[in-house]
């Protein structure tokens, strides 16, 4: 399944509005942090935190994530 995100700073939240999805991480961007961030708050959703991976937006705001199940 692929998730189309937009990451904002602030509190670690998650917002789904049908298709669209915000994700807030107060974590820095820096040494990748703010993308581990976001990969442990959507593993609190989803199964396995190894199944989640970003595809696409790396040191973008925007980003595709794939996950996979078992």
């Amino acid at each position: 399944m692929l998730l189309y995100i937009k990451v904002h700073k602030g509190d670690n939240r998650i917002i789904a509005n049908g298709n669209k999805i915000d994700i807030y991480t107060s974590k820095p961007s820096v040494n990748n942090k703010a993308n581990l961030d976001i990969i442990n708050q959507l593993s609190h959703y989803y199964i396995n935190y190894s199944n989640i991976k970003i595809l696409h937006g790396l040191k973008s705001y925007s980003k595709v994530i794939d996950i996979t199940r078992d």
